[in-house]
């Protein structure tokens, strides 16, 4: 939504080209943006053409980008990264509470505190 915006206003009020700004608001993200946030650019860019206030003829240009819907390149991203996470997560709670269960398994022949309240 952020690259969208900056294409707006770019447009608009700096004189760059769709084109232009895309290709920075993908360098920018390292990514493609989302679909529909590039749809609806393309949308203003013809708004702006229509009524006089952009000049440029390159708000239907997909070739850079994507011309068709082919799924959020934010969730390919984040699934890597949520992995990565969780395996980290994992690993850490391992490292906290097994050297605990190693030394409750060594003491086991010792009675535990029920037992001896058993005894008495």
């Amino acid at each position: 939504r952020t690259g969208e915006l900056a294409a707006a206003y770019s447009m608009r009020y700096l004189n760059r080209t769709f084109t232009e700004m895309y290709m920075e608001n993908a360098k920018v993200a390292g990514r493609n943006t989302v679909y529909a946030n590039q749809v609806a650019a393309q949308w203003y860019c013809e708004h702006l053409r229509t009524h006089g206030l952009y000049t440029g003829n390159d708000c239907g240009n997909c070739g850079p980008f994507r011309c068709v819907d082919t799924g959020s390149p934010v969730v390919s991203m984040w699934q890597g990264r949520v992995v990565s996470i969780a395996l980290f997560v994992f690993i850490a709670c391992l490292a906290m509470f097994l050297p605990r269960f190693c030394r409750q398994g060594a003491t086991e022949d010792k009675p535990t505190s029920y037992q001896k309240l058993q005894d008495k």
